[in-house]
């Protein structure tokens, strides 16, 4: 039997749609007029992990996210819910060393099966707000290495059987 969840219908990202293009079905709440009843695709599963509960499809990847806002009350009005795309930007804070403690940012585009870094747009000493043009200029670039080898990178329901050997990976 496949598993149902009790969603939010404001909070459900990116949207509905993107949902059933990824085989979810919905219904309307018998007990909440602003919540669907969400069936998960076949051999889907949730899993709880701290206050996130994980979405996983049938090969064990993490494909979603959903929470309650107040664990006591799981009522869906206190929900989010939010499907991933297998392609992401990553912004990792660190410190130089233990004894420069002087932040800094690296940007990359990773992988969420093979966890590997397909792009890095370069490491810049942050130093809070406001961002510096640095930061966005290489955010942008990572957006454009995604846009030309994944341009459907911002949907969820694509590249999650794109074969790791013809994967792009960004050269020096």
């Amino acid at each position: 039997m496949k598993e149902t969840i009790q969603i939010s219908k404001e909070n459900i990202f990116p949207n509905k749609e993107t949902f059933e293009a990824s085989d979810f079905t919905f219904r309307q709440s018998e007990y909440h007029s602003d919540a669907y009843i969400a069936t998960l695709p076949q051999d889907w599963h949730t899993m709880p992990s701290g206050l996130w509960n994980l979405l996983k499809d049938e090969k064990e990847r993490l494909r979603g996210i959903y929470f309650y806002f107040h664990e006591d009350i799981p009522e869906p009005q206190n929900s989010i819910t939010r499907l991933l795309t297998r392609f992401f930007i990553s912004s990792e804070n660190k410190h130089l060393s233990a004894s420069v403690l002087t932040p800094f940012t690296t940007i990359k585009v990773k992988d969420r099966i093979t966890k590997k870094v397909l792009f890095e747009a370069g490491q810049f000493v942050d130093l809070g707000l406001p961002i510096s043009d640095d930061l966005i200029v290489a955010q942008n670039k990572a957006q454009d290495f995604l846009n030309k080898h994944y341009p459907d990178w911002q949907n969820p329901a694509a590249y999650w059987d794109l074969d790791e050997n013809t994967m792009a990976y960004w050269q020096d």
